[in-house]
């Protein structure tokens, strides 16, 4: 083997080399998240909705809500040991809600409530290490807005990642999520691997009608190398699964049972 050849695969070596080091070191590429993607609350008058969000087995929140036409608006938040309902007739009128604690916050809870001049405890029940709190709440605000605001913590998650669209038709477009590298000034980097999933929204408005999806996302990863040191030895990684449902076509709803004997107690 002369000089020149040996200089040519040596030069061929050090460039395989070179990239094999900074495939390790940098990832293809990271993609700044644009939040004006696709994905909006419900824009209607009224609607039916329940979702849930689950990370790493354990549920992290739960949410069913349901907003009519007739102006009655009921939600229900929170996990298996917290969850907070509530009950509004119309927009502005008084709320009544039921919140169930665990034991050993509830005189947390009761103090914070007594010290509002705007919220009245109705009722409390204690079994085991559950509570149960009646609550009368005096307020001018319309319970549809905290219902948007719940919504929105499913939207956000739901734009952790980018989409790729695979179906449309006349009424609705269909999304994928995709595996990528995240960074931004807004934001630590990250990845999401193991996408998985579909999320259907509206054509024209975006709204989510029904979302299923989960993936795995390995905080504070810009490199490969942080990857593999993230997920494999520091276990930064979380397996998110998120589920969403929603509907227009809304049934007239009856007042809760614990509702009207709440009201009969506050008289």
């Amino acid at each position: 083997m002369n000089w020149r050849t040996a200089g040519v695969i040596i030069g061929i070596l050090t460039v395989v080399c070179l990239g094999l080091v900074f495939s390790i070191v940098y990832p293809p590429s990271t993609t700044e998240l644009d939040y004006r993607d696709p994905f909006t609350s419900p824009e209607t008058s009224e609607y039916e909705l329940s979702g849930e969000i689950v990370v790493d087995g354990e549920l992290l929140v739960e949410l069913e809500a349901t907003v009519t036409a007739n102006g009655s608006r009921y939600r229900s938040i929170g996990s298996d040991e917290d969850l907070t309902e509530s009950y509004q007739e119309s927009p502005g009128e008084d709320k009544y809600i039921r919140m169930k604690v665990r034991d050993g916050s509830v005189d947390q809870r009761i103090e914070q409530i007594e010290s509002d001049d705007d919220r009245k405890l109705i009722r409390e029940d204690r079994a085991d290490e559950e509570v149960i709190l009646v609550i009368l709440e005096n307020t001018t605000e319309d319970q549809a807005d905290n219902i948007i605001t719940n919504i929105e913590l499913f939207t956000n998650v739901l734009q952790s990642t980018k989409y790729r669209q695979v179906d449309e038709t006349a009424e609705n477009r269909v999304y994928v999520p995709q595996d990528g590298w995240f960074g931004g000034h807004r934001f630590r980097p990250y990845r999401i691997t193991d996408s998985a999933g579909q999320v259907i929204v509206d054509k024209d408005s975006y709204e989510v009608k029904s979302a299923n999806v989960s993936w795995d996302r390995t905080s504070d990863t810009e490199t490969y190398a942080q990857y593999l040191i993230n997920r494999v030895i520091a276990d930064e990684t979380e397996t998110i699964d998120l589920r969403f449902e929603s509907d227009t076509d809304v049934a007239e709803t009856e007042v809760p049972q614990w509702v009207e004997n709440a009201q009969e107690e506050a008289k």
